[in-house]
Order: structure tokens, then C-alpha cells, then sequence
């Protein structure tokens, strides 16, 4: 019997085996990094596409050339134009609150132009990494005037914003880079004084079963801690 052929299309396949795993990650990469998103996007999806070489391509090539990304990108400008519309008050309640540099920017240029800026978070989170990622938040927020409030009665999982008493926000997006990029999710506009005016007591009482983080909280972090919440910055795009 002759094996020559067997031991050449084992050769080849050898050889082709390699470099079609090296083609299945390295286009969708280079069209994922020329696309020039959001680099919280681009990370997750060159994660994913490296991880699972063929199986990432299918789904990028099915759902991140016109979907993911550009779409939900709606969000956070939605979110954007929201803080920025505000003159008076806004209150946010949010489970995970993992806001990206232009959501940061924009909650702390309406607390410095007197805004009352209200955040209410859970105190205690069901994400180590979350936690430790929206402590590396707070600080600055608070040095800008942004008032941090930790929800005592368990797991807030609101996702509402009201602003100026005159309109309000719900639905199921938190202030993250994942709601905003990544998943599928909604959020409803209500122009109505009278739903504004009942979500906005509803938030007080949210309010009152919270304490107020303050600078002084910061003071007796560990440098252990610090290292924590500074790790899990990098990583905040996935969270």
C-alpha cells in the first residue's frame, strides 16, 4: 500500500491547520482595530475573537460589523445628553455603576456647575470587581461635588435618572460600558411631570435608607485595596 499521499495531505494539513487559525484571528482583529470604536469595545472583541478564533469571526462577522458597538453607542449618548441637559438636579440609581471618561466628565462638569448630582448605588455589590472598580471612581466624583450614596437595604437593582423634576429615565441599562457597548438593552424617556415627580419619591426613599460616602471614608484605604481598585480599571470594559 502506498502512504505517500496520506503522509502529504497530513503535511499539508499540518501547514494549513496554522495558518487558517492565524488568518481566523488576525482579519477580524485588524477589522475590529481599524473600525475605531470605542477602545472599551474593541478590547471586548478582540477577546473574544482570540479566545474563540472561528467561533468569535462567525459572531463578529454576524453581529459586530453593524450591530454591537454602533448601535448601542445610542446609549451612552443618550446618557450623555441627559447629564448635560440637566441645570438643576439629576439623581441616578444604578446596581453597577462603572461609568467611562465621558460619563465621569460629564457628572462632575454638572456638580461643578452647581448641579445637585445624586448617585445611589448598592453598598454592597454581588461583583467583587465591580466594587472594587467604582471605588477607584468615587473620589474624584466626590472632590467635584458628585454626592455618593450606598443603599443599606440590600441589592438596589433601580436603573432610573431623573432630571430637573421635569423628565425621567428607566430601564434596563446601568451605567456601565458594558450596558452601553455590549449588551442588549432599553431604556424608556418620560416627558410627564406627574411619573417624573412619583420616580423622583420613590429615589428619596432610596435615599433615606442610605448613607452618604464621604472623603474621609477614602482615608484609610490600603494600599492593597488601592492595587484592587486600580486593577479592576483596566479590566472595567468587560465588567
Amino acid at each position: 500500500m502506498n502512504i505517500e499521499p496520506l503522509h502529504r495531505s497530513v503535511h499539508l494539513g499540518a501547514v494549513l491547520v496554522p495558518v487558517a487559525d492565524l488568518l481566523l484571528r488576525l482579519g477580524p482583529s485588524v477589522r475590529v482595530i481599524m473600525r475605531l470604536r470605542q477602545y472599551g469595545v474593541t478590547l471586548a472583541w478582540l477577546v473574544v475573537i482570540l479566545i474563540l478564533p472561528f467561533l468569535g469571526a462567525v459572531i463578529y462577522l454576524f453581529f459586530g460589523g453593524n450591530r454591537i458597538g454602533d448601535t448601542r453607542a445610542k446609549h451612552a449618548q443618550d446618557s450623555l445628553t441627559t447629564i448635560y441637559a440637566s441645570q438643576k438636579n439629576i439623581t441616578l440609581t444604578t446596581p453597577y455603576f462603572v461609568p467611562d471618561k465621558s460619563i465621569l466628565t460629564a457628572l462632575q462638569s454638572a456638580a461643578q456647575r452647581t448641579v445637585n448630582v445624586r448617585i445611589i448605588v448598592p453598598e454592597r455589590n454581588d461583583s467583587k470587581l465591580v466594587h472594587y472598580a467604582r471605588w477607584a471612581r468615587y473620589e474624584s466624583m466626590i472632590k467635584s461635588g458628585v454626592s455618593i450614596k450606598l443603599f443599606t437595604g440590600g441589592l438596589l437593582h433601580s436603573k432610573t435618572i431623573t432630571v430637573d423634576d421635569e423628565f425621567a429615565l428607566s430601564g434596563s441599562v446601568n451605567i456601565d460600558m458594558r450596558s452601553f457597548w455590549l449588551n442588549f438593552k432599553a431604556t424608556l424617556f418620560i416627558y410627564k411631570h406627574n411619573f417624573t415627580r412619583v420616580l423622583r419619591e420613590t429615589q428619596e426613599r432610596y435615599v433615606e435608607n442610605s448613607k452618604n460616602l464621604e472623603l474621609k471614608d477614602f482615608a484609610d484605604r490600603s494600599l492593597m485595596q488601592r492595587f484592587f481598585e486600580n486593577s479592576a480599571l483596566i479590566i472595567r470594559p468587560l465588567l
